[in-house]
């Protein structure tokens, strides 16, 4: 069970960004687009990876200095709960779901008019002998991966700034990723996410990194995996009943020495960073 996870430019964000952002608006200004021949393509991940170096990631607040807090404070909460919460054990069950096609991420860019857009989607298998015997068309959208309007929930747009090399960005995305074991994954929101990457006709890869809102991920991701009723024993949980438990680690959480991205309505964040690789699928 992937039991908590982040919960993955060509202008840096304000240094006291805002939250009232829509899912799918870019934030990208800055030079024109190189003119690359990249027309369109679709994806699907093989690796997904929280970076673990806290030396390596992007500046999610614009004060010039790498932003990569989440390793840390997984660390951290790993030290309060029963589940292995540490960055190198959720890379290892997003390696195992990621081959067992327990979670299939799909992506798909397109480049026009100088303008470069890459949407990351919730996939899902159509036929899975299919998928296991090395088939393309297996895979399909999961209707979760869109807004009402039918906008995807996880858009972000930008330029090339080379033949093959491009940034792109959003003020929020949400990412599909499994939080309770034999459930479907969640949306977790990643706010002021910037991806800088390179794609041609046979793969897309880069660095994701942005911000996980405390709260979001309290409300979306911390009370999924603490057991209710009888399944809970406080012997587990710091001799805390269930409600003073998820109050401690949120006011934890909150603490600026753990959240290190404070937004202007005081809100806090945890920045992190993923790497990832997606040959091109059909879907």
């Amino acid at each position: 069970m992937l039991s908590i996870i982040l919960v993955m430019a060509c202008s840096k964000p304000d240094e006291n960004p805002v939250t009232d952002s829509t899912p799918g608006e870019t934030g990208v200004d800055g030079p024109e687009s190189y003119p690359s021949s990249y027309e369109a393509g679709k994806y699907r991940a093989d690796t997904l990876v929280i970076v673990e170096d806290a030396e390596v990631g992007g500046d999610v607040d614009g004060d010039g200095e790498v932003d990569n807090k989440l390793p840390a404070v997984l660390q951290l909460v790993d030290a309060f709960v029963t589940n292995p919460l540490a960055a190198e054990d959720i890379n290892q069950t997003l390696v195992d779901d990621m081959a067992t096609s327990d979670i299939i991420v799909l992506g798909q860019l397109s480049y026009a008019d100088g303008q470069l857009t890459e949407d990351i989607l919730l996939g899902s298998l159509d036929d899975p002998e299919a998928s296991d015997s090395g088939q393309d068309g297996a895979w399909h959208v999961d209707d979760s991966s869109f807004a009402s309007d039918g906008t995807p929930n996880s858009r972000m747009t930008g330029i090339f700034l080379d033949e093959t090399t491009y940034s792109v960005s959003a003020d929020q995305i949400l990412l599909p990723f499994p939080i309770v074991s034999d459930q479907p994954p969640s949306l977790v929101p990643l706010q002021l996410v910037v991806v800088e990457g390179t794609v041609d006709g046979d793969q897309v890869n880069g660095l994701m990194y942005g911000a996980i809102p405390v709260d979001d991920m309290m409300d979306g991701v911390i009370e999924e995996i603490i057991p209710t009723g009888e399944e809970y024993d406080p012997a587990d949980y710091l001799n805390k009943d269930r409600d003073e438990f998820i109050a401690f680690v949120r006011d934890f959480a909150n603490e600026p020495n753990v959240s290190d991205i404070e937004f202007s309505d005081g809100s806090r964040a945890i920045s992190a960073a993923l790497t990832f690789t997606a040959p091109a699928t059909e879907w």
